[in-house]
């Protein structure tokens, strides 16, 4: 039995899959088995996979017999799987050589159901790479505790995480069945989510062990009339709160995520697809019915910015025609105004008609007093 084992689907990578797999034969920790889960690709990924698994007995091949996606891919590696934890790594992206033992190293000291961790993106079109912790920042107050439980800390926000930037325990995994949804996008997010209403101890490492290929062609730039997924995706999520019933932060996390997301991806669909358009508006105005609107009103109205609010309450009553507006209007405020934090959070960057603005948070505090 491994300690670790990486789960990897593949399709049609061949330009990538060579420094997907030496990234993982190459870990510091050796005591690992690399789970290979071929989804019927037609270029020569197969045997790429072929001609490392002469090379490493470490490495399993399981071929499927028909495309099924990667999230059913995914189940399959699983069901296969013998090691203490489980990770998941994509085809055409790699491990720093000190991520398996990092991970295996903390959730072994510290008993952890899930570890959540930091990466790199790498930009293909101009070979750039920066660190990010966006998933880590709703939780950046425990940041350095050995252990979490989700659903009792005072967050509101779960983050947008992706299985990749996560160790599980297999056991864990194992005893409360979680599978992959056999959908083509948003394939982890019920996973991921229901994880963190099951899990009772987290941990997190602030460090980029995992590095995030940004390609053009990938399935994750492929979001034309991947609507569905979102919405099955999202029923799951939504259907699993009552079934677990989460009291605490991660009930009101999920349901400012979910009003967020949503609203998020209409805009982009509007302006990227706007032929498609309504049919995701239907998808999310389904997805704001299924809510609890007593709920909403007392713990997340509060919790949200009056612009979104108003939005979820017009798509809520109103039909698609009635609700064109939201997103160029949006649209125009935001190329008037609009303030952020800078990516340190020391500064507060204001753009106005396309002029940018940096402020120092500290003395633009003083001067208000």
């Amino acid at each position: 039995m491994a300690k670790v084992s990486v789960i990897i689907p593949v399709y049609n990578v061949e330009k990538y899959l060579h420094k997907t797999l030496d990234s993982v034969i190459n870990q510091t920790l050796k005591d690992i088995e690399i789970i290979c889960v071929d989804d019927c690709s037609s270029d020569n990924s197969f045997d790429i996979l072929e001609q490392y698994r002469k090379k490493d007995s470490r490495i399993k091949i399981i071929k499927n017999s028909k495309n099924q996606g990667v999230g059913a891919a995914r189940n399959i590696g699983m069901d296969f799987a013998t090691g203490d934890y489980i990770m998941f790594l994509d085809s055409d992206d790699w491990y720093e050589n000190v991520a398996i033992e990092k991970c295996y190293n903390q959730a072994e000291n510290n008993q952890n159901d899930i570890i959540i961790f930091g990466h790199n993106r790498f930009y293909s079109a101009t070979g750039e790479i920066k660190y990010n912790n966006d998933f880590l920042k709703p939780f950046r107050n425990w940041i350095n505790f050995t252990s979490v439980n989700l659903d009792k800390i005072n967050s509101n926000s779960i983050g947008q995480c992706f299985v990749w930037s996560l160790i599980y325990r297999r056991k864990f995994i194992i005893e409360n069945n979680l599978r992959f949804m056999h959908i083509n996008t948003f394939e982890d997010q019920s996973f991921y989510v229901k994880s963190l209403m099951l899990s009772k101890s987290v941990s997190f490492i602030d460090y980029p062990l995992y590095n995030y290929r940004i390609r053009r062609g990938s399935l994750t730039f492929c979001y034309k009339n991947q609507h569905e997924d979102f919405l099955n995706a999202k029923r799951d999520i939504l259907e699993n709160i009552h079934l677990l019933s989460p009291t605490g932060n991660l009930k009101r996390s999920i349901y400012i995520n979910t009003i967020q997301a949503s609203l998020y991806w209409y805009s982009r669909y509007s302006k990227e697809y706007p032929d498609i358009s309504e049919k995701f508006f239907q998808c999310i105005k389904e997805i704001f019915l299924m809510l609890d609107q007593d709920y909403v009103q007392s713990n997340i109205r509060p919790l949200l910015k009056p612009g979104v609010y108003k939005k979820y309450i017009k798509i809520l009553k109103n039909d698609y025609n009635s609700c064109k507006g939201i997103v160029s209007e949006n649209s125009q405020l935001q190329n008037i105004l609009s303030i952020k934090n800078s990516s340190d959070r020391k500064y507060k960057i204001i753009t106005i008609l396309g002029l940018k603005i940096k402020l120092n948070k500290v003395k633009l505090l003083l001067s208000s007093n």
